[in-house]
C-alpha cells in the first residue's frame, strides 16, 4: 500500500511539474513578442512576398535566421531550406486600336519574337475560305476572317500564308459564355475560352506536372507560339469587334459571306475597312522560379518518430498592377508569426530540460497562393527519418475577425479532417482552462467545405493524414493592401497564439 501511494506521488508530482510548465511557457506568448513578427514579415519592405520576389526571399531569410537562433534541427543538410521550382511563362502585351476605339480586347499570338508598331489596314476576307480569297486585294493589308474555333483558323492561316514576311491576321471568333467548365477551355472554340487560357497560361504558376499536362492539352499552341517557320501575326477578337473594323456588324457580315459563296464576283471588295495600330510585343518565354520552404524540428523522446507539425504558409501575393502592395499581415503573417512563436517556446522548454514525447517539426510552406505548392512538394518528399506524421496543426489568417464583425471579435473557428476532428476536445479543454476564447468548431458546411480544399492542411489529408485546422474567417481587406499589420486584433491574436500552443503541448504528449 505504502509503495502504491509513493508511485501515485511521483506521478502527480511528474504531472504537476508538467502542467506548470506548459502554463509558464504558455505565459511567455505576449501581444509585444507576436506583434513584432506581423510587423516584420507585412512590412513595406518585404513587398507582400510575392513567390519569386526579393521580398519572398527577405522572409526565407527571417525565418531560417530565427531557426538558427533558436538552434532547431534541420532535416536536410546545411540549412533548414526545403528548395523546389515552379514556371510560369512571360510576355508583353499585344493591343489593336485606332482613333475611336482605343481598346479592342484580343489575344494575340505569332511564330516569332516580334517588338513591333505599325499602322495598317484589315481586308475582310469572310470565312477565309478559297472562294473569299479570289481576287481579294491582301497586299499590306491585314487579313481578317470569322472562325468557328483556334484550330480552323491557324489552318487557314497556314494555307493563305506568303513566304519570307510578316503575314498579319485578325480572327474573329464567337463570343463564348463565361460559364463553362475549366475542361472545355482546351477546345479553344470561342473568344472567352482563349481569353481565359490566355490568361491562365500568363498568371499562373505551375509546377512541373502542371506544366506538362499545360503542354499536352493546348498542343495548338507550343509554349504560347505558333508552330510555324513562316512569320505570322494573329489577333484574335471576338465577333462582336468586327464594326468597330468595317462599319458592319457580325450579322452583316456573316449574311454577306455566305451570298460570296455562290456569287460570280467577290462581293468581299464591297467592305472597306478602318484603319488601326496594332502594338506587338510578342516574346513569351518560360521562367524558372525557385523557392523554398522552411523547416526546423525538435527531436521527441519516447515517441520521437511521430512528429506533430506546425504549420502556416508565409507567401502571399505582392505588387499590384498600380504599384500598391497587399502586405499579408492576416494572411498570412499571423500564421507565420504564430509558427515562429510556437518554435521559440518549445525551445525555451527544451533547453530547461523538459521532455516531449513526439517530435515537433515547425514548417512554414511556400506557394500557398499559387497552389498549396510547397504543402504538396512537403508531402510528396517528406522528411522521412522523421518518422510519420501524427498530426498537421494549419493556421492560415488567425488574427482578425469573420467578415470585420463585432460579434466575431472573441471567436477562432477550429476544424478537422481525416482524424483531426478527435483533437478538437483538447483544443476545448486548454480553451476552458486558459484562453476564454469562443471557440466555434461547428462551421456551416459550405464553410467547412471550402476550407478543406483553400489552405495548406488539404495536400495533407489527400495522403489521409490528421489536420487540424485554426482560422479567425475572410474579411473585407482579404487580398488587399488593406490587410495591415494595424488591422490585426492583437488581443485577441496573442490568445489564439496561446491557445494553439497549449494544444500542441498536449497533441505533443498524450
Amino acid at each position: 500500500m505504502r509503495r502504491l501511494t509513493f508511485y501515485f506521488t511521483i506521478v502527480l508530482f511528474v504531472f504537476s511539474t508538467t502542467v506548470n510548465a506548459q502554463s509558464q511557457y504558455a505565459k511567455n506568448i505576449t501581444i509585444e513578442s507576436v506583434k513584432a513578427h506581423i510587423d516584420t514579415l507585412a512590412s513595406e519592405s518585404m513587398k507582400g512576398r510575392d513567390t519569386g520576389s526579393e521580398g519572398m526571399e527577405m522572409a526565407v531569410q527571417y525565418i531560417s535566421n530565427i531557426f538558427n537562433e533558436l538552434e532547431l534541427k534541420s532535416p536536410f543538410q546545411d540549412n533548414y531550406f526545403q528548395p523546389f521550382n515552379l514556371y510560369k511563362y512571360k510576355n508583353g502585351v499585344s493591343t489593336i486600336q485606332n482613333p475611336s476605339y482605343l481598346y479592342f480586347p484580343s489575344v494575340y499570338s505569332g511564330s516569332k519574337d516580334v517588338n513591333d508598331s505599325i499602322i495598317i489596314k484589315p481586308v475582310f476576307a469572310g470565312f477565309g475560305s478559297p472562294k473569299d480569297f479570289e481576287n481579294l486585294d491582301t497586299k499590306n493589308k491585314i487579313i481578317t476572317f470569322i472562325a468557328d474555333d483556334v484550330k480552323s483558323a491557324l489552318e487557314c492561316i497556314n494555307q493563305n500564308l506568303k513566304p519570307n514576311k510578316p503575314n498579319y491576321f485578325i480572327v474573329a471568333l464567337p463570343s463564348g459564355k463565361i460559364n463553362f467548365k475549366d475542361s472545355e477551355i482546351q477546345q479553344l472554340n470561342s473568344f472567352i475560352k482563349l481569353y481565359v487560357f490566355d490568361y491562365y497560361a500568363q498568371e499562373s504558376m505551375m509546377d512541373s506536372i502542371e506544366l506538362q499536362k499545360f503542354r499536352n492539352t493546348y498542343s495548338v499552341f507550343t509554349d504560347l507560339r505558333i508552330n510555324s517557320d513562316e512569320d505570322i501575326r494573329v489577333f484574335f477578337i471576338t465577333q462582336n469587334w468586327l464594326t468597330a473594323l468595317f462599319g458592319k456588324d457580325a450579322k452583316d457580315l456573316i449574311r454577306i459571306s455566305k451570298e460570296n459563296q455562290k456569287s460570280n464576283k467577290n462581293l468581299l471588295n464591297r467592305i472597306t475597312g478602318f484603319e488601326i495600330q496594332l502594338q506587338i510585343d510578342f516574346s513569351p518565354r518560360l521562367d524558372t522560379i525557385t523557392t523554398k520552404n522552411v523547416v526546423g524540428y525538435i527531436e521527441g523522446s519516447e515517441l520521437k518518430n511521430e512528429y506533430v507539425i506546425v504549420g502556416a504558409h508565409y507567401d502571399h501575393v505582392g505588387v499590384n498592377s498600380d504599384s500598391t502592395i497587399n502586405y499579408g499581415a492576416d494572411d498570412n503573417a499571423s500564421g507565420t508569426g504564430a509558427v515562429l512563436e510556437l518554435a521559440k517556446q518549445f525551445m525555451q522548454a527544451k533547453r530547461d530540460g523538459v521532455k516531449f514525447k513526439r517530435s515537433i517539426l515547425f514548417v512554414t510552406f511556400a506557394a500557398e497562393e499559387k497552389g498549396l505548392f510547397g504543402s504538396t512538394v512537403f508531402n510528396n518528399n517528406q522528411p522521412t527519418q522523421l518518422g510519420k506524421i501524427h498530426l498537421l496543426i494549419n493556421m492560415d489568417m488567425i488574427g482578425r475577425n469573420n467578415s470585420n464583425k463585432e460579434k466575431y471579435n472573441n471567436t477562432i473557428f477550429v476544424t478537422g479532417w481525416k482524424g483531426g476532428n478527435k483533437y478538437k476536445k483538447i483544443a476545448r479543454q486548454e480553451n476552458r482552462s486558459n484562453t476564454n476564447l469562443r471557440v466555434d468548431f461547428t462551421p456551416g458546411l459550405k464553410k467547412r467545405f471550402t476550407w478543406k480544399y483553400s489552405s495548406d492542411h488539404y495536400p495533407f489529408a489527400t495522403k489521409n493524414i490528421p489536420v487540424l485546422v485554426f482560422f479567425t474567417g475572410l474579411h473585407p481587406d482579404y487580398h488587399t493592401p488593406r490587410d495591415t499589420p494595424d488591422k490585426i486584433n492583437y488581443d485577441k491574436y496573442h490568445r489564439i497564439v496561446k491557445l494553439i500552443f497549449e494544444t500542441t503541448w498536449e497533441v505533443v504528449n498524450k
